[in-house]
């Protein structure tokens, strides 16, 4: 590995992380950056949730829960790095899914492959649409999907994908963001970790968490989404975000609402995820976890959904700080510059 220490473009992005110095605390933890653009946010929504409503309403809600399944990744990670980077990867997701429906006792150790994969991506700088497509096969390692709707599943993840890619394309939403220098430096490093990690979640979600142990590793796949730098700070308003989340869940579930309202409320927080979630990673953490619970709540009772997810994300967050404390003891013996990026605050 080459040593970042010599490069002044390493200094230069590592000086690019530390955030502005005028803010008070309070901006600091609210505030990250500029909201998105409303047409950027119309653009989103299009490639995420046309097809997913669609597929839904015409052939069930496991052909629209698998189009999102491909929708979500390919769009947030075409959004980043571009549609080239961003299909293969999905891809791969899609196809370690549909062997992890019919495998289910290998689940940790196709996590674990495609958490290094992950860590190659970094290598790259191209970490977060492999990341991102993780998110969703971890959804492959619970009992939500029935296993003799594989290749429905598969095919409306694979339509989900190319409708969100083709619609980023179109609308020129593409991106051409790569990891920083920093978050390379350690990408190896980081890519072990997860793989650990990713197998030990998959496995205690399986076995100890029941129908929904899913959000074990899917926390910790959130926990873990680029960009690296000041990463416990984000990691810990993403944590604080989740838990407002499960907050307001709890607090809708306590009010009976009819279904209808429920899912008007889950399309609004998605709405305000794409719209605030680079201005504010609190809220919009907050809003996300919002409407994950509300769509999920289709098969579970409300307020126990949240206190559950709840509860996953602290296990997943618990799991993500031992592994942080370990990647930091590795930093601190072979890339003190990269460890001094990641603890930025």
């Amino acid at each position: 590995m080459s040593n970042p220490q010599n490069n002044s473009e390493f200094q230069q992005e590592l000086g690019d992380s530390v955030p502005r110095q005028d803010l008070t605390a309070l901006e600091f933890w609210l505030i990250d950056g500029d909201a998105t653009p409303w047409k950027s946010v119309a653009v989103n929504c299009l490639a995420i949730l046309a097809l997913p409503l669609v597929l839904g309403l015409s052939f069930g809600m496991i052909a629209g829960i698998g189009a999102f399944m491909g929708a979500f990744p390919g769009t947030m990670g075409a959004r980043r790095t571009g549609v080239l980077y961003t299909a293969p990867f999905v891809l791969l997701a899609i196809i370690a899914g549909y062997f992890t429906l019919h495998h289910e006792a290998w689940a940790p150790a196709i996590g674990a492959a495609l958490a290094m994969v992950a860590g190659l991506a970094g290598r790259r700088g191209v970490s977060m649409p492999a990341i991102i497509a993780m998110v969703t096969w971890t959804i492959y390692t619970g009992s939500i999907l029935p296993v003799e709707k594989d290749l429905v599943i598969a095919a409306a993840q694979v339509g989900g994908l190319a409708w969100s890619l083709a619609i980023i394309k179109l609308f020129g939403g593409g991106g051409d963001h790569t990891d920083s220098k920093p978050s390379r430096a350690y990408a190896l490093i980081f890519g072990a970790l997860f793989a650990v990690g990713i197998a030990f979640s998959t496995w205690v979600g399986q076995n100890l968490l029941g129908g929904h142990g899913f959000w074990f590793p899917l926390c910790l796949a959130i926990l873990s989404l680029p960009p690296h730098t000041r990463y416990f700070t984000r990691a810990a308003k993403r944590v604080i975000g989740t838990a407002l989340g499960c907050g307001l869940a709890y607090i809708v579930g306590s009010l009976a609402l009819p279904p209808m309202l429920v899912a008007a409320i889950a399309v609004t927080a998605f709405v305000f995820t794409q719209r605030y979630i680079p201005k504010t990673q609190i809220f919009g953490s907050a809003s996300i976890t919002l409407a994950i619970i509300l769509i999920v709540s289709e098969h579970s009772p409300l307020k126990q959904l949240a206190v559950a997810r709840l509860v996953d994300f602290a296990a997943g967050a618990g799991l993500a700080a031992l592994l942080a404390a370990c990647g930091v003891a590795l930093l601190y013996v072979s890339d003190k510059e990269a460890l001094r990026a990641l603890q930025q605050r």
